[in-house]
């Protein structure tokens, strides 16, 4: 025979609900910042230099995108598919042949609503095969 355990007791119950009432008043708080919280601009957002005889030193790495080489219908794939995806998306992928392209495109169209017509489809793989194709 499978045994239960006893129900909490109205005490436990209480402090079941006071835990999670604050948990959630912390966790809005924190994403809210509370008014007061003066949060840095992102420019103002830098890591401190260490002090020179400090044995902590601190990396500051740039953020690079790959450049789009040119080809065919270039301005196109820029335009239509950078403002969701950044170019090293692209660059990181395995080169493609040109069915597997048709297809990653038309998903973005259907699935994802790219507003890309039919006629910009063919376009962007052409692209896309001067780029990353096989």
């Amino acid at each position: 025979m499978v045994r239960f355990p006893d129900p909490p007791s109205p005490a436990r119950w209480l402090v079941i609900w006071l835990t999670v009432a604050l948990g959630l008043l912390t966790s809005l708080a924190a994403y809210f910042s509370l008014p007061g919280a003066a949060r840095p601009a992102p420019s103002e957002r830098r890591i401190a230099p260490a002090p020179p005889d400090s044995p902590v030193h601190a990396i500051i790495l740039t953020h690079d995108e790959p450049d789009l080489p040119p080809g065919p219908h270039r301005d196109s794939f820029v335009s239509h598919c950078t403002f969701c995806h950044s170019p090293r998306l692209v660059a990181n992928q395995p080169p493609f042949p040109r069915e597997k392209w048709s297809e990653v495109v038309h998903k973005m169209v259907t699935a994802y609503g790219a507003p890309v017509t039919q006629a910009q489809e063919p376009r962007i793989v052409d692209y896309l095969m001067t780029y990353r194709g096989r």
